[in-house]
């Protein structure tokens, strides 16, 4: 079976800013590999691809940064209706609401479960993107699932990225945080060969899916022809119902016109710039939307004013601890924020927001009794 692996990976801009690292296996063989900037150049290669080999299968790795991957201990009663009370479980380990978010769940013992989390809109752009690029068979995997087999605590390598391994969860550590707190020892590395050898065994992975896509199967098709005679009846009353409003709808679409000629000149006179309409519903939103960009353009700051604001933040929201360290990359600064509770990490967040600056909270974790931010800040100048 051939098998082509997507890896979604984030620009310094963020979400919606992505490049595709590929690479197709045969078996157990590598035979093509590379790295797209674009969903449309991605489409073509696969569909080249899919055109050689037709049992091809997609295997699609968004950015494991955005996962957020926990051991939990569950009862009986708990694991009867986990998919009501998982969110409830999570809850205390997030820093985001829990109705933003989207939940799943993977055995691990009859008494404990892997819980794994993403927002759900981030959730919704991946399955889109896979839906553009392969529309006939993919899977949506979480990168974390090959290291969840793991007995040895310590730092796994996957790829070139480390994760911690540890009793309770499966955390993504950023080069910032290793920069600072270096794992003593790396219990495991899975390089692609490792990968491919995990994706052939799909026992392995199969309970990790997030989202799939899958053809038309021949036992559909042939379900399917055997209603069209039904299909045909009701096609042929649609027909009559039709011919008798046929006349009623002519007089209808004369007024509609007049009206979409009316709305059109008077867009026009209001946006002379646009030139000409070609979708008025569309060209309206647009426009809306860059006004509402314009309106809301973050305030840019210097380097100095930044920490100025983060010194000021101890004083402001009255917490003991504070910023740990700071380091620009790409035009993105990011900084380290040590706190007593998780609360005061939003705490930090919220009080930015307020003063105009675009900022994410895009890794936490615990340490001893106190908590470790790491926040990535845009809009920010030299």
């Amino acid at each position: 079976m051939q098998r082509l692996m997507i890896q979604l990976r984030e620009t310094h801009l963020g979400h919606g800013h992505w490049v595709y690292d590929w690479w197709c296996f045969d078996d157990q063989k590598m035979i093509q590999q590379g790295m797209v900037e674009s969903n449309t150049e991605m489409a073509a290669l696969y569909q080249e691809m899919a055109s050689k080999h037709s049992d091809l299968r997609v295997f699609f790795f968004p950015p494991h940064h955005r996962f957020h991957v926990r051991k939990l201990a569950v009862t009986k009663y708990q694991r009867r209706h986990m998919d009501k009370v998982l969110p409830y479980l999570m809850e205390p380990y997030l820093a985001q609401p829990i109705e933003s978010l989207a939940f799943f769940w993977v055995p691990d013992s009859p008494n404990q479960i892997w819980a794994m989390t993403m927002d759900k809109s981030l959730l919704a752009d991946w399955q889109a993107d896979l839906q553009s690029i392969s529309r006939t068979t993919g899977v949506i995997l979480p990168l974390q699932f090959v290291v969840s087999h793991q007995t040895q605590n310590g730092a796994a390598e996957v790829l070139g990225e480390r994760f911690e391994v540890s009793q309770d969860q499966l955390c993504w550590l950023p080069e910032e945080l290793l920069a600072t707190h270096p794992p003593t020892t790396i219990s495991q590395v899975y390089d692609l060969a490792s990968l491919n050898e995990a994706l052939a065994q799909e026992t392995q992975w199969k309970r990790w899916r997030i989202g799939e896509i899958k053809e038309i199967t021949e036992g559909v098709k042939i379900t399917a022809s055997r209603w069209r005679w039904a299909a045909g009846l009701v096609v042929v009353a649609l027909a009559a119902q039709w011919l008798n409003s046929e006349l009623a709808t002519q007089e209808i679409n004369a007024q509609a016109l007049e009206v979409e000629q009316a709305s059109n000149a008077l867009f026009l006179s209001l946006v002379p710039s646009a030139g000409r309409v070609v979708n008025l519903s569309r060209q309206l939103d647009a426009r809306l939307q860059q006004a509402s960009q314009q309106q809301h353009q973050p305030t840019h700051w210097s380097a100095y004013e930044l920490l100025g604001k983060l010194g000021d933040l101890q004083k402001t929201l009255n917490i003991e601890s504070g910023l740990q360290q700071v380091s620009l990359r790409q035009q993105v600064y990011r900084f380290e924020w040590l706190a007593a509770s998780r609360k005061e990490l939003e705490r930090v967040q919220t009080f930015l927001v307020q003063q105009n600056v675009s900022i994410e909270l895009v890794q936490w974790a615990r340490q001893g009794e106190q908590y470790l931010g790491v926040y990535r800040v845009q809009g920010v100048t030299r």
